[in-house]
């Protein structure tokens, strides 16, 4: 049981960087005012992206795939954190650019 747990440690053990960056880019939005925004960062990884994930890995890599689903969930979660940031500072900076104009 120990190898088995420590296996799974190994395997799980990266998604752990990625959801501190999660959890602070939701509260990062919700102070920006984008509060949906920041709904759906909450709400869209236990609901939708774990359960497709967690689908078609087992299939693929056995058991392995159950424990690889958190740290490639995360992933995609972060990559989809990084466009939306970037979204985010092209409004802010077309916003300042229309009021440096004034």
């Amino acid at each position: 049981a120990a190898e088995l747990i420590r296996h799974a440690l190994v395997i799980t053990a990266p998604a752990f960087i990625f959801m501190g960056l999660v959890r602070v880019s939701s509260s990062y939005f919700y102070a920006c005012g984008h509060q949906r925004l920041s709904l759906l960062l909450i709400y869209a990884d236990p609901l939708l992206i774990t359960p497709a994930i967690l689908l078609p890995f087992p299939l693929f890599m056995g058991l392995d795939g159950i424990w690889a689903t958190l740290p490639a969930g995360q992933l995609l979660f972060s990559v989809m954190l990084i466009i939306l940031f970037r979204r985010h500072q092209a409004e802010l900076q077309k916003k300042e650019a229309k009021e440096n104009e004034r």
